[in-house]
């Protein structure tokens, strides 16, 4: 289904966010708002709204808490050929950084009344174990 979604799309806008869920179970923790519940991951394509990876976590699990690797979740489960669209952060020189990228796209939140360009840039780190 991703795949038909994305029609034929190379380079895809991976947004991903926890929400907090209100719950009245005992057994669960408080969220960041201060109310018993869960938080779960959803990653989707922002081009489409497509869900790529969603994930329950325990309401005392920190919405930044595990993002690279919930990011990386998604970006393996995207169709064959598609990928994040990261770009070469440009650096003050002009030219490219061989560790560095960036990525924009336009987000709302609710609450807000207008939409804004939300721009992310990352760094290669290496981590051990992999080559």
């Amino acid at each position: 289904m991703l795949e038909a979604a994305l029609q034929g799309r190379d380079r895809v806008t991976l947004d991903i966010d926890a929400s907090a869920v209100h719950a009245k179970k005992k057994t669960a923790r408080r969220t960041c708002k201060g109310k018993r519940g869960c938080t779960p991951m959803i990653g989707h394509i922002a081009e489409t709204g497509q869900v790529v990876k969603s994930g329950l976590r325990k309401g005392s699990v920190p919405p930044a808490a595990r993002n690279r690797e919930f990011f990386e979740r998604c970006s393996e489960a995207l169709p064959e050929g598609a990928r994040a669209a990261w770009q070469p952060m440009p650096l003050d020189d002009g030219a490219f950084s061989e560790t560095g990228s960036a990525a924009r796209t336009v987000h709302a939140m609710a609450g807000t009344p207008e939409a804004f360009c939300l721009a992310v840039q990352g760094k290669a780190v290496d981590r051990p174990g992999q080559e």
